[in-house]
Formats: structure tokens, C-alpha cells, sequence
């Protein structure tokens, strides 16, 4: 019965969205119908439990009555990582869009329904901000480009994605609308808040707890026509029956539910169905569920709301009915279901909450913390899902931690992770412009897609061992040297560029390894006597060219091998291993000319078995380089595969 109430709730909005749009939606919103592991610090207890140096509103003030510091329109909506229940989202400094974890529903909008253990390219660029839906994040997300058109995906029919294409549920992104600031949306109480580009806030859906902000006179209803709230709205949050919003003057406003001093009203005992002022000089916020935490200009971070596990901070577990002051410098924050985070000034990032899956990064589980505890520094930009948790680093690396059992963190695995591991590079820093140029000095750009993100800078040459390698690939390398996998011959200089004889290094101990049993077949060439090219040409898994003016075969064992040459390699690998019969590669990448006759099937069959993938934009790149950590990743792939 719940999962049937829950349904009909989603098709009742769908039917709101549909009037929406095709009564209100292109004179109003502009929608296009055509639709195209940091080192930790000391725990440290900062001072908390203060009510804010400010005039309470009464409840009837008006929303359009404050004159304050001043806050740019959608400045605390640019979002450049975003973290729903099992899915991850960030967007690097080229403007592209990644994404990773649980994706049954399409939610990531990569174009299938297969989870993802690391970031996959999603097919949209020029992107600034990127969000997902509240306590069911993973339905799906929302992205804006630059110029304001807002693209969504996944089966989140609550802004129009499903409605424009028939219903049907969007495995990659479509276009909404234009003229977007900022979106705000919660896909389990079904309503929506829009920001346009003047700064007026917008909201349509479900309103039966007042959560819209309009006239009590129309309460209760599912209102399909989007109505206007408020002016001069700089960012929007909205929990599971509520919505927050600051205003351009740094008031900060609330309406809806208040079951739990969500409103900070210093009582639990009605909603309100029109915005009321909560605090003046507010600079950033985040909402979720029952609970808020702002930042005031001063520095000075207050919550109010639920506290079940402690999450607000106070050193209690006591719900707070109105703001409370937990700790001073800060930045920003983030909230999520159970746990909360916050960035000082000094950029050092303090969690607090429950701590279940090591949702704390603070290397333990199980203990929740109260107060707000250290763990990291340098930290520019931190987002909580359900229960993971993502953070940005001045350098642009990413980091996550938490939960991983649909693969949210993104590194590879379905482990839970206690503390921060490495993620990506190159990751978008809060204020900073998408769309910049990725360093390129060696590698492919942006291959997280498929075989981890190469085009980073090459490491210092002082580098060694696994910290020569790249953040994305720590993990997984990592896991394959304790497997075995990796000869210690290979077990440094992760990002050079790899020779037939480390790859037929690689295949011959995956293959030993998978049977136990050493290769005894030989293949002997006349430029190389290394054992383990005989092995592997003994068991077919290279080939060699003909000598030149004598008789045999050479196999060049010094040349460095391209991408297509690694997917020939690769499949035979894979068929030797598997016994799998010689199928044809169903794949067509967008340079498939540009694949060798002889290469163009197993780039098909590696790519559809999930071992190796392309560079983005469906490009292969055959000629591009391989380098040692892929060719390790792709090994822990097929060895995972027979596992």
C-alpha cells in the first residue's frame, strides 16, 4: 500500500507538471517544447548553544519587509557536486558532467540503467550546477548550463522530464526549460522551487502542508499551475514538506510543515502557508528534511530543527525549536538525512551527526559525534547525500567517503569507506568558471568514463609507489596489488605509458593467477628473450611481426601500445580466460572509422563486456596512449568478472 501511495502521488504530479507546462510553461519559465585520505586533524569542540544575535519576526511578517547584507542571486545555489541517497554528481573544470553510484531509475543520465562503481561522462557540457531530489536523489537529477536552461534526467517526473517525451522515463538529459537561476526540488513530497533569472521564486506541486508559500486559502492542494512566491530570492532548499529561501537583502525565509521546529517558529504547533522571516544576515544555508543550518555574515553557524543522532551539532540530541549557534568561522554547510558538515575558514571541514556507515570520514563507525569533529583541510566545497558524503579540495581533487553499496563513493568498489578516499581531479571549485581548459599533458582527458580520468598533469618524478598514481585509480590499483595482480616490477610510475612487455607482464600473472597454474606454452622471438612476452604469445594473447631480413618474428617488446591494441589484447585475454566463444562488438563509437579494420570487433566486445570503454562524447581515440593504471584496471575488471 505505501509503494502504491507513493506512486500515485508521483502520477498525481506528473499531471500538474503536464498542465504546468502546457498552460503556463513557455510564456512564464521560456521552456523549449522541442526539447533538444587527507591527513586528520585533532578533534576540536568549538562553542555552540546561542540564539542569534537578531530581532525575532513575528509570524505574520511579510516577505517583501527587509533591508540587510546584500547576497547575489543564486549564489548559494551553484553547485558544482551533489550527493542524493546513492548517487554522486560533480562537474570538472571543462564543464563536463560526471556521475556515479545507483542507477536502476536512469538517475545518472549516462544512458543505461547499469550502476556505476566510478564517474561516468554524462552526455552534457557547458554545465554550472548540478542538483538531485532531496530524500529520493536517487529518481534522478537536474543540471543548468550556462545562459540558464535547465536539463533533467532519470524517472523524476517532478519538473517536467517524463512529461515532455510521453511520459516515458529519460536515461540521458533533456531540456526543461530556460531562463533558470536555481531549482530546488523534493521528489518524495513532490513540489518544486524555481528561481528565474530575475530573482522571482516559483513553486507548483503538492502544497498540502503549505510547502508552495501561497495563500492558506489553497492549502492542501496540488497546484498545477506554477505561482509566484516571492522577489529577489538569491537561493531556494526545500526539506520533505518545507522550503527555505534567502533572500538578495540575506534574510532568510521558511514556510510549510513545522511537526519538528523546521520553521524555527520556537514552537511545533502549526505550519505556516506563507514565507516568515527566520534571521537576518544570512550568507549560505542548506536544508533537508527537519532540519536547517545557516551561516551568518559574522561567520557564526546555527541550526534548528530535528537533532535525531546529533545533527545539529549542539552536543545534545534535543530538537531545536529555534536557531541555536554551534561554532564560529564557518563558511558553508551541508545537511543531509543523519549527518552535517562544515567548512571553517581556515579550510579545515568539521562533521558531525550519526555516523553508521562511517558516514563521518573520521576513520571509526557506529559512535555518533554530537559535536563537530575534524577531518580534513584545504577543503573548498563539501555536499551530503543519504548517507555518503563528497568534498572538494583547493587543488580541485574530490573526495568521498561514506556508504558505497550501489558504488556512490566512486571508487571503484562497493566497500564502505571510513575515511576520504581520492576520487578524481580537476573537480570545479565553488565561484570558480566551468568551461576552462583541463590540463592535458599526457593520456586522455577525461577517460573516468570508462578507464579512470586520465588528463591530470603527469606526477612529479619524485613520486613513487601507489602515490604516483592518479586519485581516481588509487583505490583500484591498490586493491590489485593485494590481489596479486600487479608484478612488482609495475608497482610505481602508474601513469607512464605502458610497453607490450609490462602488458604481456600483466595478462601472464592474471592469467596464472586466475588458474593457479603456470603457462607452460612458449613463443620465442628474435628481438627479446623475456619470459613473460613467450608466455603470452604462447597462449595467443600477443602477436608479433615478421623480422625483417630473417626468418622468426619480432615482438617489439620497448613499443608502447595504443588503445586498440590494448582492446585486441584485452579480448584475447578475456577469451582465454573465460572460454567465451569469439563474439561480434556491438558498439559503435562516433571515430569508428578511425579504428583499424583488424581491431574494430574487439573494441566492440571489451567495451560491451564492460572492461574498457571510451574517452567521452562516444570517442574511442584507437591511436591514444594506454597507460600502466589502466591496463591495470582493465585486468582487476575481467579478473572481477570471472569472480
Amino acid at each position: 500500500m505505501k509503494k502504491y501511495g507513493m506512486i500515485k502521488r508521483i502520477l498525481s504530479l506528473i499531471l500538474a507538471i503536464v498542465i504546468a507546462v502546457s498552460a503556463f510553461g513557455v510564456s512564464a519559465f521560456g521552456l523549449d517544447p522541442i526539447v533538444d585520505g587527507p591527513e586528520m586533524a585533532p578533534i576540536e569542540e568549538p562553542p555552540i548553544t546561542e540564539t542569534p544575535p537578531i530581532a525575532q519576526p513575528s509570524a505574520g511578517q511579510q516577505a517583501n519587509q527587509s533591508t540587510n547584507r546584500p547576497v547575489a542571486i543564486s549564489q548559494a545555489e551553484v553547485n558544482t557536486i551533489a550527493a542524493g541517497s546513492s548517487v554522486s554528481f560533480a562537474i570538472r573544470q571543462d564543464g563536463s558532467l560526471w556521475a556515479w553510484g545507483h542507477n536502476g531509475t536512469g538517475s545518472l543520465g549516462d544512458g543505461t540503467t547499469i550502476d556505476r562503481h566510478r564517474p561516468v561522462r554524462i552526455p552534457l557540457d557547458n554545465v554550472v550546477s548540478v542538483s538531485v531530489g532531496g530524500t529520493l536523489g536517487w529518481l534522478g537529477g537536474v543540471a543548468l548550463q550556462e545562459g540558464g536552461s535547465l536539463w533533467g534526467w532519470g524517472g523524476v517526473p517532478g519538473i517536467g522530464i517524463s512529461v515532455l517525451h510521453g511520459g516515458e522515463r529519460q536515461l540521458s538529459p533533456v531540456r526543461i526549460m530556460d531562463g533558470v537561476a536555481a531549482v530546488a526540488y523534493e521528489v518524495n513530497a513532490h513540489h518544486v522551487m524555481v528561481i528565474r533569472n530575475d530573482g522571482s521564486l516559483w513553486g507548483w506541486g503538492n502544497n498540502t502542508e503549505g510547502q508552495l508559500g501561497i495563500s492558506n486559502s489553497i492549502s492542501g492542494a496540488s497546484i498545477s499551475d506554477p505561482v509566484r512566491v516571492m522577489d529577489n530570492v538569491a537561493a531556494v532548499s526545500v526539506g520533505r514538506w518545507h522550503t527555505t529561501a534567502l533572500r538578495t537583502d540575506g534574510s532568510l525565509w521558511a514556510w510549510g510543515n513545522n511537526e519538528r521546529g523546521q520553521l524555527a517558529t520556537g514552537t511545533t504547533f502549526r505550519n505556516r502557508y506563507t514565507p516568515m522571516k527566520i534571521m537576518d544576515n544570512v550568507v549560505s544555508f542548506s536544508t533537508y528534511q527537519y532540519h536547517t543550518m545557516a551561516v551568518q555574515a559574522d561567520g557564526s553557524l546555527w541550526g534548528w530543527g530535528t537533532n535525531f543522532h546529533g545533527i545539529l551539532g549542539d552536543g545534545t540530541t534535543t530538537n531545536r525549536y529555534t536557531p541555536v549557534r554551534i561554532m564560529d568561522n564557518v563558511v558553508s554547510a551541508s545537511v543531509g538525512l543523519s549527518h552535517t558538515a562544515a567548512i571553517r575558514t581556515d579550510g579545515s571541514l568539521w562533521v558531525w551527526g550519526r555516523n553508521y556507515f562511517g558516514f563521518l570520514g573520521d576513520g571509526t563507525i557506529g559512535d555518533d559525534r554530537l559535536r563537530p569533529v575534524r577531518i580534513m583541510e584545504n577543503v573548498s566545497a563539501v555536499t551530503i547525500g543519504h548517507n555518503h558524503t563528497l568534498a572538494i579540495q583547493t587543488d580541485g581533487s574530490l573526495w568521498a567517503w561514506g556508504s558505497n553499496r550501489a558504488g556512490q563513493v566512486g571508487d571503484g568498489t562497493t566497500t564502505d569507506r571510513h575515511s576520504p578516499v581520492r576520487i578524481m581531479d580537476n573537480v570545479t571549485l565553488p565561484g570558480a568558471t566551468a568551461g576552462a581548459t583541463v590540463p592535458e599533458t599526457g593520456g586522455n582527458a577525461g577517460e573516468v568514463v570508462a578507464d579512470g580520468g586520465a588528463g591530470v598533469e603527469r606526477p612529479p618524478t619524485n613520486l613513487t609507489g601507489i602515490a604516483s598514481a592518479s586519485g581516481w585509480a588509487q583505490g583500484d590499483i591498490t586493491r590489485a596489488v593485494d590481489l596479486g595482480l600487479v608484478p612488482q616490477s609495475l608497482q610505481n610510475n602508474y601513469r607512464a605509458n605502458i610497453t607490450r612487455a609490462e602488458f604481456a607482464a600483466l595478462a601472464v600473472t592474471l592469467y596464472e593467477n586466475v588458474t593457479s597454474a603456470e603457462i607452460e606454452a612458449r613463443f620465442q622471438f628474435n628481438d627479446t628473450t623475456d619470459v613473460n612476452i613467450e608466455k603470452a604469445a604462447g597462449r595467443g594473447f600477443i602477436l608479433g611481426v615478421r623480422s625483417q631480413g630473417m626468418n622468426g618474428f619480432d615482438a617489439n617488446p620497448d613499443n608502447e601500445i595504443t588503445r586498440q591494441e590494448a582492446s585486441a589484447m584485452l579480448m584475447r585475454i578475456m577469451w582465454e580466460i573465460t572460454g567465451e566463444p569469439r563474439s561480434v562488438g556491438t558498439h559503435v563509437f562516433a571515430d569508428n572509422a578511425q579504428i583499424a579494420d583488424w581491431a574494430r570487433n574487439s573494441v566492440g566486445i571489451v567495451h560491451t563486456a564492460g572492461i574498457m570503454g571510451g574517452t567521452g562524447n562516444n570517442q574511442f581515440n584507437p591511436t591514444g596512449s594506454f597507460t600502466r593504471e589502466q591496463s591495470i584496471i582493465t585486468m582487476l575488471r575481467i579478473f572481477d568478472m570471472i569472480n
